[in-house]
Order: C-alpha cells, then structure tokens, then sequence
C-alpha cells in the first residue's frame, strides 16, 4: 500500500520516497512477535488469578491493560485477543512528538478512566526508544497504589539515546534499529497508522 501511494499525487509526504524508506517488518513477521509475546504474557498473568500467588493469599486479583494511545492501538487490537485471561481495559496518551519527529517535552492528554488502586497494571506501548514517556507512565501508574505494573512493548529501539534511568519493559516483541519508524499503529506526521507493515526513513 505505502509503495503504491508514494508514487501517486496524493502523497501526503512527498518527501518519503523510495529512495529514503523501506520496509523493515512484515506484517506477518509482526503477528508472529505478538503471538510470543501473548504466549509469555498468559504464563505469567494466568497465576494471579489463582487464590494463591508466590505462597501468599491475595483475595481477589484485578488485571488492567493499559494502551499508550495513539501507537500503541493496533498491537493492542491484535494482542487482546490472543490474552487467555480476564481482564479490564483502559486507555492513556501521553506525546513528545505532534507532527516533529524529534521527542519534546512530555504532555498528558488523557488519564485512564478506571480506579488502578488495588490492581495488577500491564501497559502495552508500541516502543520504546529514549524511554521518557514509558517512565511518567509508570511513575503514574505506581502512584496509584497498585499491586504490580508491567510493561509489553511491540518494539524496542535500540539507541544510545536510552535514558540511563529508563525502565527496561518485562515483555518486548522485537528490537529494532535507531531509525524513525512508521505503520502498524505508528504515524508519521499523523500519517500511515493504517499500514499493515512496518517501514523505515534511513538515516541520511
């Protein structure tokens, strides 16, 4: 679909060419991360549910999944079906980036709705990169007296930007390079969200 599109005149970034982008992840490769990462995530949450977790009596246990809007939609549209447990559902969205696409200063645009006190937290985000936005979401999320908070990221970024203090997500799909990405969920310039696949802008 991108091939297609950017030699059209309704390129709405004429910039992006064929020369500056390729595909780095297939959709099927992506299905495939998703599937492992659904398949680690049952593992370790099925037990909570249990009467008894790690020998101690919890009572009742609550999980909530957490999506980081806007990227983070698709990889939860498809992992949320593949979690083989009960579970409730929240949104948050946080951006340092607009339409740039060098990160800025953090801003929240939307808290969950639901009372996370007393409850087991997995935040699902499409990456991590520099890992400042992952950060606030966690400090939020453990602000708010809750049993536990994990983190799932599709994709890791792997740059020498990385915070020294950032957190280190508990599940992670698949590294990637230091490179601008987008597809799959994730925008350029509030574009291209609705790519099955995942490209790449090379380094110039």
């Amino acid at each position: 679909m991108f091939d297609e599109l950017i030699d059209t005149p309704f390129n709405p970034t004429p910039e992006l060419t064929h020369h500056n982008t390729h595909k780095l992840i297939s959709y099927e490769q992506l299905q495939t991360a998703i599937a492992n990462l659904a398949d680690t995530i049952n593992r370790d949450y099925l037990p909570i549910l249990s009467d008894t977790v790690n020998g101690t009596k919890e009572g009742k246990s609550e999980i909530v999944l957490l999506c980081v809007m806007n990227g983070a939609m698709v990889f939860c549209s498809h992992l949320l079906p593949l979690l083989k447990f009960p579970l409730q559902f929240d949104s948050l969205q946080v951006s340092r980036y607009g339409d740039k696409d060098k990160g800025g200063e953090l801003r929240w645009l939307k808290e969950p709705d639901i009372d996370l006190s007393n409850k087991h937290v997995l935040v699902v985000d499409d990456l991590i990169d520099e890992g400042a936005s992952l950060m606030e979401v966690v400090r939020y999320c453990n602000s708010k007296n809750v049993r536990s908070t994990k983190v799932a990221v599709l994709l890791d970024k792997k740059t020498s930007r990385r915070l020294p203090d950032a957190i280190i997500p508990d599940y992670s799909g698949l590294d990637i390079p230091d490179e601008f990405i987008f597809g799959f969920g994730i925008d350029y310039k509030n574009f291209y969200r609705n790519l099955l696949d995942i490209y790449s802008v090379k380094n110039s």
